[in-house]
């Protein structure tokens, strides 16, 4: 077996010098320039993830893509207009809601074909293939996970009604889309995985749904144990504050909210963490062939936490930062083994239409290389 080392080579300042010219260009050009900035930064990530010397390519048209975006809005703006003249709302559900149910599997699939189409290594193209079962299949599953809260919600606020039978029927629908949650990132993650290929070399996917429920059990588990004792802290250090200082009532709730902000965070940073280590364990390359991760799901969700942090503090300045440090974290802890044989690959000739990636930004959807 081979082995080929993944690394990424770029650095936090030569990111920021991009990050903030893409920014201030597309404040400038009201939006305009953002599929510019898109095409950049993914050019720029892709361009210094190296796979041994050798390095990924991207080479989207930004033009085409604008006018993709302009049909795709255009199309959205459609939707909503026709629910809202019309008063297309069925049992509390709106039309431009069940629309989109509809039509994002297929954009989605279409989307990261797009996005892998235009990803090229050593002049082989990777490709996403066209399979649309899988992603109705998901969203399908999206829709029992939102549709009867949002049904429920919506009834209760137009009625008035506050008793027991609608606030039990409320959270039940929350507890299930708790429920399903772990079984959708499974599902997208063997999308991800099983309809990709490095020219004719096959993805596999290779993993159960079970190992994202004790994952995802493990991550709030470990959130409850680490947040609690931090918030019985910060509650009981706020509430002397109150007594010594006589506060004001207008500043009273702010703690709680940034404590409330911090234990969400922490929570997606658990899971996250947890998820990107599945993602990458569940790879297989044609027979013989895998990425070996050494990637630590706690160790990432830390490195996350901090980010998250910085960047709110920061007001986004350090977001540049964060985003290369979580994004060598995990290429450093990856390798690409392969037999031989499976080296033997021919690129495939598929023309895909940048409409289909604009899908993928606007629902964001992204193909990225480990959902990082």
């Amino acid at each position: 077996m081979n082995s080929i080392p993944i690394s990424f080579r770029g650095t936090a300042g030569s990111y920021f010098k991009l990050f903030i010219s893409n920014m201030l260009l597309t404040m400038v050009t009201l939006g305009i320039y953002s599929p510019w900035a898109r095409v950049r930064t993914r050019r720029y990530f892709m361009g210094h993830t190296y796979l041994g010397e050798h390095n990924i390519d991207f080479d989207a048209s930004p033009s085409s893509i604008l006018v993709a975006r302009i049909i795709i809005v255009a199309v959205l703006a459609a939707l909503f207009f026709i629910e809202a003249t019309f008063d297309l709302i069925w049992y509390s559900i709106p039309f431009s809601m069940l629309a989109l149910l509809v039509l994002i599997p297929p954009a989605l699939v279409r989307g990261r074909s797009f996005v892998a189409r235009h990803t090229i290594h050593r002049t082989v193209r990777f490709q996403f293939r066209r399979e649309y079962f899988r992603s109705f299949l998901m969203f399908a599953c999206y829709g029992l996970m939102i549709l009867p809260f949002l049904y429920f919600s919506f009834l209760a606020e137009e009625t008035g009604d506050e008793s027991f039978a609608y606030r039990l029927q409320i959270s039940l629908s929350f507890l299930l889309s708790l429920a399903l949650l772990p079984l959708l990132f499974s599902m997208d993650h063997r999308i991800q995985i099983g309809q990709l290929q490095f020219g004719k070399l096959e993805f596999r996917y290779e993993g159960g749904w079970m190992r994202y429920y004790r994952a995802y059990i493990k991550a709030v588990l470990l959130s409850i144990v680490y947040v609690s004792g931090l918030n019985i802290i910060v509650v009981l250090l706020f509430r002397i504050m109150i007594i010594t200082l006589d506060l004001g009532e207008d500043i009273r709730d702010i703690p709680y909210l940034m404590l409330g902000i911090f234990n969400v965070l922490f929570f997606l940073s658990m899971l996250r963490g947890r998820m990107t280590a599945l993602f990458w364990d569940s790879i297989r390359l044609g027979e013989g062939g895998r990425i070996e991760s050494i990637l630590l799901g706690h160790k990432y969700a830390k490195i996350l936490v901090v980010n998250y942090l910085l960047t709110l503090l920061s007001a986004g300045l350090l977001y540049p930062w964060a985003r290369v440090r979580a994004y060598r974290y995990v290429s450093e802890h990856l390798t690409l083994v392969f037999d031989p044989a499976t080296a033997q690959i021919m690129a495939a000739d598929e023309d895909i239409s940048p409409l289909a990636g604009e899908f993928s930004d606007l629902s964001d959807f992204d193909f990225d290389f480990g959902a990082v």
